[in-house]
């Protein structure tokens, strides 16, 4: 019974980390692209470009997360 709870935690743990790092993908695009606004000011390019990295982050960290999870099922 314990080893079906946790095939089901690991499962959904790893449609959260799918949609987490969907997410992050999707904010690392959209900075990205503030990034490179030439009518946007130094300091908000420098900020998006600082946020999308900080995505990526979070990207490889859920990819990571869901492949552990994906191995758990």
């Amino acid at each position: 019974m314990e080893s079906i709870k946790q095939t089901v935690t690991a499962g959904a743990n790893y449609v959260a980390e799918t949609l987490n790092g969907a997410a992050a993908t999707s904010q690392k695009e959209v900075h990205k692209e503030q990034a490179k606004d030439s009518s946007a000011g130094v300091g908000e390019r420098l900020s998006a470009a600082g946020s999308a990295v900080s995505d990526k982050f979070d990207e490889q960290s859920a990819e990571a997360k869901k492949e552990t999870n994906k191995q758990q099922m």
